[in-house]
């Protein structure tokens, strides 16, 4: 039997000052890191918000509409928790190694936010979903045993963000990929069956419904933690560009190094095709089509690829309404469960959605989301920075 598993969307950390990217300087005359975060950090996680509002508004499709290869395939693309880990990893690095000097505010930040994640968003997300669940034949039970992707961040905000701060860039990378595929190896191997041997087990490398499972939800600890620890290697070589004065080598090691995660994925998918003609492994379950393992490095080069794209152009009205949504993630992403999710759940849209008529919910309801995030900011005092400036332009020798 082939080992699959959904993953669902993730949170973030969320972060306030939002901050300019460097007025340009000599290329190579280093300079201090401006304070606050970039805006590419908040469109990239504001677009993630979009993606997976569009991921969770898709399952209330009737069963027909949803039923074409194409829309089935779409659907598993939207799904967005790797993309915000690899995010939330990178805005960790970036803040941790920019300012040594104010590690132990940082991480008192990320504690706190560990707390709101516990004690906030775990009971909201609940009552957001408990209906949805039952409707879906999930036991009444699911209040005990359901562990969201906010608890998982709320344990990586606790134990791994201060350890990163102890780590080299390299040594967080190799543990990173180390960490991916020790969680799929566990999730394969399942070595307990019952007990808090299995509750472990799904804990940290996923519940698989196929099987025995304590947990109703698939948020693996260990990979998770690994693409964290991968964005976070990836925001320290942000920094460092930014520092040096050109944000321009950033783009180009991009660029250089874009073909190998693609080069990655595409062996395990060809390897993992010429198992599938034999009967199943342990071997083929491991490289099956995962964005926990194998296919994560394509999503990771295109999160990427959509970074440097947000770096090179200008910034535009559409690109600062994005930003809100991702400046107030945790909130935002709390916010969508009712409003995709809940909502169609009480009009009695559940599996009862056409396209059409979930295209023009989708954009009423982005609308309203954006509504609310922006009072949501107003309210807690936070004034943005005026948009920043993009890649700066190429410097030219002193006279």
């Amino acid at each position: 039997m082939t080992v699959t598993r959904q993953t669902p969307p993730a949170t973030t950390v969320d972060d306030r000052a939002a901050i300019d990217r460097p007025v340009a300087r000599n290329a190579t005359a280093p300079g201090p890191a401006p304070q606050g975060r970039l805006l590419v950090f908040d469109t990239l996680r504001g677009l993630f918000v979009l993606l997976m509002a569009a991921g969770h508004l898709l399952r209330n499709l009737a069963p027909d509409a949803i039923a074409p290869p194409l829309l089935q395939f779409v659907q598993s693309a939207l799904i967005g928790t790797v993309g915000f880990m690899t995010v939330s990893g990178m805005l960790a690095g970036y803040l941790l190694d920019r300012s040594p000097v104010r590690r132990t505010a940082i991480i008192r930040r990320y504690r706190q936010q560990a707390v709101k994640l516990l004690l906030i968003a775990h009971p909201l997300l609940l009552f957001a979903l408990y209906g949805w669940k039952r409707a879906g034949g999930t036991p009444p039970d699911l209040v005990l045993r359901t562990w969201f992707i906010t608890d998982t961040l709320a344990v990586i905000f606790v134990a791994v963000v201060p350890f990163i701060a102890r780590l080299r860039p390299r040594i967080r990378l190799l543990l990173g990929v180390i960490l991916l595929v020790a969680g799929k190896l566990l999730y394969v191997l399942r070595p307990a069956s019952s007990g808090f041997a299995l509750l472990l087990v799904d804990a940290l490398a996923g519940a698989d419904w196929r099987r025995q499972h304590v947990l109703y939800e698939d948020y693996p600890l260990l990979s998770i933690t690994g693409i964290f620890l991968v964005g976070s290697w990836i925001g320290r070589q942000f920094l460092d560009a930014q520092q040096s004065g050109n944000l321009r080598s950033f783009v180009q090691s991009v660029r250089r190094l874009l073909p190998v995660p693609v080069l990655i994925t595409t062996g395990c998918l060809v390897f993992w095709a010429a198992l599938r003609q034999g009967p199943q492994t342990s071997l083929r379950a491991f490289l099956y089509p995962d964005l926990y393992l194998s296919t994560y490095p394509v999503y990771l080069a295109a999160v990427l690829v959509l970074a440097c794209a947000l770096l090179r152009q200008s910034s535009g009205k559409w690109e600062s309404r994005v930003a809100v949504l991702g400046r107030n993630s945790l909130f935002t992403y709390v916010a969508q469960y009712f409003v995709m999710q809940m909502f169609p759940l009480l009009l009695g849209w559940r599996h009862h959605m056409t396209l059409p008529a979930a295209a023009a919910y989708y954009t009423g309801a982005i609308v309203f989301l954006h509504l609310l995030a922006r009072t949501y900011e107003q309210l807690q005092g936070v004034r943005p920075n005026p948009r920043p400036s993009r890649l700066p332009p190429s410097p030219s020798p002193r006279p």
